[in-house]
Parts: structure tokens; C-alpha cells; sequence
């Protein structure tokens, strides 16, 4: 029992020797070796990679924003908006963005219908009750998509509603045809995937997909796809008021700008942030020092309108204290 013990303190002082002589070692890697991992924020594919783009790209990036080589300000992926997003079809000019928009967008979506025996994209409301022909055939539809279709994508295509059971089968398995290997799924009233008809119209012209069981599926949202995620969440990061300047460059704007700012006007926002104004994304000329104001004395104020709202209703939902670190929640006697 002596000569075990023994023998295991040798073995701990030899381990603690060993040790401490490794921590005084030399690092005889030769220079090569230093400092070659540098770890940068990960731009998803849409993003420009232009050396031109670098500084404003790194200040869009933090308010979870980037610039694409065509120069449109987007989100940095399709899942800052809460939604997968569709891209609304009615013109073969693509934005360029387009043809690596995996990380952005799932999939496209189109309005068709039959003019002169043709099926042709549309361009219409929920309702087919105003509808400007494109001139784009089906095929020509195919066609476009060459070279901007991802793995993954889903093409949604939605016939007018006079259209019978039968041409609606027509018209799915003639995309279908145009388009092999990628999922194609038709709008209708009797389809697994349906337009939500209570969603009102908006300045985005958001179309909520939905299945039978009134579950999102997605957003239709066209060009302005910036617009459209401001409406559908509050997914810009937001910033701390900062003394008014008498010059901006395009990236001290960014870094200033309040969270329902148009970033995709930065040059406007250049000449109205000097005199403590800026443009909304919906295109108001606003107060920029009155907009932290207003949030600090109303935490609601904050955001788009809809979550406002909804802040506002929730905000007297009770009076919420600790108790030996435990939450307790006192609701109004209204309330019960």
C-alpha cells in the first residue's frame, strides 16, 4: 500500500513537471504558421464580394443588410423576415441578384392565365379582377428561369379562377415539362397551397401562401423585397441616436439610420440626415432626433405598425415582479 502511494506521487510530480516545463517551451513553428486563421462574418451568396462594395458592406452586414454587385440593398437572408419569400413573376428581366438567391428566396411565384388559347403570365390582384397581360408565354417563363433556379426552389403557379380542373392540370403538367427536376405546385381553390385572401394589400403587395389547414407556407413579395420584409417584421438592427452631422458617407448613414429607415435611398438620406431628417421606408421625410424620442418615451413606438399594435395591446396585460427569483404576473381584475 506504501510502495502504491508512492509510486503515484512520483507520477503526479512528474506530470506537474512536465507541464510546467511545456508552458515555458518555445513556439519553434516558423512564421508561416502565425496568425493564419482570420475569422470574418460569412456573406451569404447574394452578397457582393466587389472590393468597391468592402466598407459598406461591413456596416450593412451589422444591421443585418447587404449590398448586392447590381448595388440593391437586401436582407441578408430570407429567414430575417420570419417567412420563406417568394419572387413574384411578370417580367423575363430578372434582378441579377437572381441568379444566387438560394439563401434569399425559396422559389418563384407567377399568375397565369389564357389569352387568345395561350397560357400567359399576368400581372393582377388577388382577385383576377385587374389584370395587365406581360406578353410573357409559359415557355418564355421557362425559359427565363434558366440559370436562376437553386436546388431547392419552388416554383407556385396560380391559373385565374374561371380556369377548369382540366386546364389547370394542363397548365401544371406543361410547366412541369418546361421546367424537369424542379417542384412545381399549383394555386387553387381545391390545391394543398392557397392565397390568403384576408392578408389586405400593402405597398409590398405581400401575397400570404397558406395550406388547408390556414398554416403559412410562404410570401409572395416582388422586386421591392426590402419594402416587404419591413412589413412583415422588424429584422434591421437597431442603433443608438447619434449627434446630427454635417456630412454622411453612405456608410455613417447606414450606421446611423433608425430601423424603418429606406436603406435602398442612401444617397437621399445623405442630404437629410444634416438637418436631423430622414426618409422612412415608406417614403416619409421624418424627424431623425424625434424618432429616439418617441421610443423612449413610448417602447411601442418602435417597428412597423402591425407589432406596434400589438405591443400596445399587450403592454397592461399585467404588473410583473421577482420574488426569490421567481417571476409573478398580477393580472387586472378586469382582466380575470
Amino acid at each position: 500500500m506504501f510502495f502504491a502511494s508512492r509510486r503515484m506521487t512520483l507520477l503526479a510530480a512528474t506530470v506537474v513537471a512536465t507541464v510546467l516545463s511545456g508552458c515555458g517551451a518555445t513556439d519553434k513553428r516558423p512564421g508561416i504558421y502565425d496568425n493564419i486563421i482570420e475569422v470574418k462574418t460569412r456573406l451569404p451568396a447574394h452578397a457582393s464580394r466587389l472590393a468597391s462594395h468592402t466598407s459598406l458592406q461591413q456596416a450593412l452586414i451589422k444591421r443585418n443588410l447587404v449590398i448586392a454587385e447590381s448595388g440593391d440593398i437586401l436582407p441578408v437572408n430570407g429567414g430575417s423576415c420570419g417567412t420563406p419569400l417568394y419572387y413574384r413573376f411578370t417580367s423575363p428581366s430578372l434582378p441579377l441578384y437572381m441568379s444566387s438567391h438560394a439563401e434569399l428566396y425559396a422559389g418563384y411565384y407567377a399568375d397565369v392565365d389564357k389569352i387568345d388559347q395561350q397560357w400567359q403570365i399576368v400581372d393582377t390582384d388577388l382577385s383576377f379582377s385587374h389584370t395587365r397581360p406581360t406578353g410573357v408565354s409559359v415557355s418564355l417563363f421557362a425559359m427565363s428561369l434558366s440559370g436562376k433556379l437553386a436546388p431547392n426552389d419552388t416554383v407556385f403557379v396560380r391559373p385565374s379562377p374561371q380556369t377548369s380542373p382540366d386546364d389547370q392540370r394542363d397548365l401544371i403538367s406543361q410547366v412541369k415539362r418546361l421546367l424537369p427536376g424542379v417542384k412545381v405546385k399549383g394555386i387553387s381553390r381545391n390545391s394543398n397551397t392557397q392565397i390568403n385572401a384576408s392578408v389586405a394589400s400593402s405597398k409590398a403587395r405581400l401575397r400570404e401562401l397558406i395550406d388547408t389547414k390556414q398554416s403559412a407556407v410562404g410570401t409572395v413579395v416582388d422586386e421591392q423585397v426590402l419594402l416587404a420584409c419591413s412589413e412583415l417584421r422588424d429584422f434591421i438592427n437597431p442603433v443608438s441616436v447619434r449627434t446630427v452631422q454635417s456630412r454622411y458617407t453612405p456608410e455613417e448613414a447606414v450606421e446611423t439610420l433608425p430601423p424603418d429607415a429606406d436603406f435602398t435611398a442612401l444617397d437621399k438620406q445623405q442630404m437629410l440626415l444634416p438637418s436631423d431628417k430622414y426618409m422612412t421606408v415608406g417614403g416619409d421625410i421624418v424627424e431623425y432626433t424625434a424618432y429616439f424620442q418617441k421610443r423612449q418615451q413610448d417602447p411601442c413606438a418602435s417597428g412597423n405598425s402591425q407589432n406596434a399594435a400589438l405591443c400596445r395591446k399587450r403592454v397592461n396585460d399585467g404588473e410583473q415582479r421577482q420574488v426569490k427569483n421567481k417571476v409573478t404576473i398580477t393580472i387586472p381584475t378586469s382582466q380575470r
